[in-house]
């Protein structure tokens, strides 16, 4: 939740590497407690890219009901 979006961009390619959360859908579900959209957007995106996991539909759903509408609109499309 830095205030430098280059700083969050670092944060979350470390959380990824390390599996910060567990790992995987832990690691996503981490991401998205972040207040910026961002982050949560990095997390769609990486949910979109391990879409052949079990989890990864479920997760995308739940970002119909994100904050940010330009976010909802990318998980609709």
């Amino acid at each position: 939740n830095d205030s430098a979006a280059p700083v969050r961009r670092e944060a979350f390619k470390s959380a990824i590497n390390q599996g910060v959360g567990g790992g995987g859908e832990g690691t996503l579900r981490f991401a998205l407690q972040s207040i910026h959209a961002d982050v949560r957007r990095e997390a769609l995106t990486e949910a979109q890219a391990q879409i052949g996991e079990a989890w990864a539909t479920p997760l995308l759903y739940e970002f119909f009901q994100d904050a940010d509408p330009g976010l909802r609109k990318e998980a609709f499309e």
